[in-house]
């Protein structure tokens, strides 16, 4: 028998037996009894005119058609197989339009509007879903009291659904690169170099390697390798991948606008920030400020990066007269990397060794547990079997693919062991899946109709380098951070404690979402906690590399990080930040003009490529379509991509006032759970902030 787990799952999770069959079938189905439901509930006319007998009715069939429309929508994420993901992809499309109907029904907003004004006596928690409801309706399309004009809204609304996943699907599909030898790629280290797919003997490119556009390869790439006209190389071929979505991101943008004229708003940003902590002229002021607070720290580190240019160059034999140390868009990455290593004597490679990726994840679930006062117990592949086994499913079905790992999350004893939901990780990659790191949810959590509580399951996506024979997978310190970011996303769902799916966990405003993990990000330059999630490599029971004979022994490295090198990493906690936020401001300031203002149909890869070098001063581009994989555009964050530059504000703000002091402080991180996360969008996300601060919030930058 397996080792027991905590304890039986209240919930059996899902068994992953899909195919491309059966996903459109649930979809068909679950589609048609939706509407015949529907269809019930607007027969009952005034008869439905109180919360428990028309709105509620309405919140558990939603809740129904969230948790279905997640899980089949889960696949096109990380299905291996091509015709499962063609087919998660179609089923996407009949939610979105399905989706679009119910929201342009009269006879169940007549419910809702009736409930609106006639009902006062609501708890908080279902007067604030009543309103974001009945706001929700107006706002998209029966705000409109002319039937064309509402009719042609409703066209133009399924244009745009169908519009942004061909986007997202080109971008998630793009699997281009460039073929290099390795005197090309000279600087990258041999761990990633040998990780590339080499080219096949007898061929052209024999003794090359390819070097994909992902995210991962991308990077390293930009930062390591020396050469500059390969770096010029690799940025243009990536900047200019998913062409084919220019015309259709300028359809979008056209059409966005056109929606928020018949709504009576101004722009699309107004729509969108209607309903938000922020409004349009606040996002202006923001972002303008955010800008003037960096501008000049931002300048003198591309100053200093020019000096170290200049060197680098003559060190290698190029004449004075013949150097440009201008900084192009392919030359920061290297040249942040190289005054990092040379003012804070920092290397990111050996700091690395000491956050191999199975120990760092371990320690880190373990802070989760004493911070929130929360369990995981996994779940191995032998329990998995007997759980499957009792929905009469072949062990196969636990989970999609062999890497990944599943816990059952509980509250701590002091909580009374309550079940939380399932946490999955699929952090390597592979072949066919998401390339980017992410957090998806495929269960919603809910309260039933019969009202016994449906438990989530979230899933956390990255796309980490697989161990070698000789190394496992090791975390830099920006791939820590980003474990970190959507770790805090999972876990903010998990704890979500709201009867509608619509508002549950990370179900809040777009300007709130990204707090939570944003503040935890802070976790990643504290030396107590980076010390606790440390151990180099060597001392983990996976075999270490073989030793050379008759070769000199080498003194074996310290099993903790040492002090010095993690107070180097923490020293360097500013370094090139205003540059980095300088290019998040570039996207968030080209969003909201794109989204504010006509643009002319050609235009867009201009002003894309105006702002970046007038806001970030980096140059090198004046032609390219890099705002064609922009994905944030189209995946919801459309007039919100200033969202992680106002979440990393108010992170800062809520982790000066409360956790600074002690970053673990259970204490607090369960009061910060109770009365933030627990609320998930079941409230207004402002107020909720401002009773946890016990003030006011600021929005003033950084």
């Amino acid at each position: 028998m397996p080792a027991p787990i905590f304890r039986t799952p209240p919930q059996l999770p899902i068994a992953f037996c899909h195919t491309p069959e059966s996903l459109f079938r649930i979809t068909q189905e679950v589609v048609a009894a939706s509407r015949k439901n529907f269809d019930r509930i607007a027969q009952l006319g005034e008869d439905a005119v109180d919360f428990e007998r028309g709105v509620l009715p309405i919140a558990h069939q939603e809740n129904e058609l969230t948790n279905h429309g997640s899980l089949t929508g889960f696949y096109k994420y990380v299905a291996p197989e091509r015709e499962l993901k063609d087919a998660s992809v179609a089923a996407d499309r009949i939610w979105t339009a399905y989706a679009r109907e119910v929201t342009m029904r009269e006879d169940l907003f007549k419910i809702i509007d009736g409930v609106y004004v006639t009902q006062h006596d609501l708890d908080d928690e279902s007067r604030h879903y009543l309103e974001r409801k009945r706001t929700g309706l107006l706002r998209n399309g029966l705000g409109i009291r002319h039937r064309q004009s509402r009719n042609y809204f409703e066209v133009l609304q399924n244009r745009i659904d169908s519009l942004s996943l061909q986007c997202s699907r080109h971008i998630r599909e793009d699997d281009s690169g460039l073929w290099f030898t390795p005197e090309e790629l000279e600087g990258l280290p041999q761990t990633s170099l040998w990780r590339l797919r080499q080219g096949r003997t007898g061929t052209e490119n024999e003794g090359k390697f390819w070097l994909s556009f992902n995210t991962v390869d991308l990077n390293f790439a930009l930062t390591y390798v020396e050469n500059p006209e390969i770096r010029k190389r690799i940025f243009i071929g990536s900047e200019n991948r998913c062409h084919k979505n220019t015309p259709i991101v300028e359809e979008i943008i056209y059409l966005r606008a056109e929606t928020a004229a018949l709504l009576g708003f101004d722009h699309h940003v107004d729509f969108m920030t209607a309903d938000r902590m922020m409004d349009s002229k606040s996002i202006e002021s923001f972002l303008g400020n955010l800008s003037s607070q960096v501008s000049a720290t931002a300048e003198s580190e591309r100053y200093l990066m020019s000096i170290l240019k200049r060197a680098d160059l003559e060190a290698r034999g190029i004449c004075h007269l013949k150097i440009d140390e201008r900084i192009y868009l392919w030359d920061e990455k290297y040249y942040a990397r190289l005054l990092k290593e040379n003012n804070h004597y920092f290397n990111e490679a050996r700091l690395a060794e000491y956050f191999p990726l199975e120990n760092t994840l371990k320690e880190l679930l373990k802070l989760v547990e004493e911070f929130f006062g929360i369990v995981f117990e996994e779940i191995s592949a032998e329990w998995g079997a007997i759980l499957m086994s009792e929905i009469n499913e072949l062990p196969s079905s636990f989970l999609w693919h062999p890497d990944v790992k599943v816990y059952a999350v509980y509250n701590e004893p002091a909580m009374n062991n309550e079940f939380l939901g399932y946490f999955y990780m699929d952090l390597l990659r592979r072949p066919g899946k998401c390339d980017h790191p992410c957090n998806v949810t495929f269960q919603a959590g809910f309260t039933t109709s019969t009202g016994q509580p449906h438990y989530p399951s979230t899933c956390l996506l990255t796309s980490f380098p697989p161990p070698t024979p000789t190394q496992p997978t090791l975390l830099r310190h920006h791939n820590l951070i980003s474990l970190i970011h959507e770790l805090g996303h999972g876990i903010h769902y998990l704890l979500g404690r709201t009867a509608y799916a619509s508002t549950y966990g990370t179900s809040t405003s777009k300007d709130f979402v990204e707090i939570p993990s944003k503040l935890l990000e802070n976790w990643a330059w504290e030396p107590t906690i980076l010390s606790r999630l440390s151990r180099h490599y060597t001392y983990l029971p996976s075999p270490s590399p073989p030793t050379p004979p008759n070769s000199p022994p080498t003194p074996r490295p310290d099993e903790k990080a040492p002090p010095e090198l993690l107070n180097k990493l923490i020293a360097s906690r500013n370094f090139n930040a205003a540059t980095a936020t300088q290019k998040q401001l570039h996207l968030a300031v080209f969003d909201n003009i794109i989204h504010s203002r006509r643009i002319a149909p050609g235009d867009l890869g201009k002003l894309y490529n105006s702002l970046r070098r007038d806001i970030t001063g980096l140059i090198g581009v004046e032609e390219g379509c890099g705002f064609a994989r922009f994905e944030h555009l189209f995946i919801g964050y459309d007039a919100g991509y200033y969202c992680y530059s106002l979440a990393k504000s108010l992170a800062t703000e809520i982790y000066a006032q409360k956790f600074v002091q002690d970053p673990l402080n259970g204490v607090e991180g369960r009061r910060y759970r109770r009365m933030v996360l627990e609320k998930g969008g079941g409230r207004p996300e402002r107020e909720v902030l401002e009773e946890y601060l016990g003030r006011r919030l600021r929005f003033e930058g950084v």
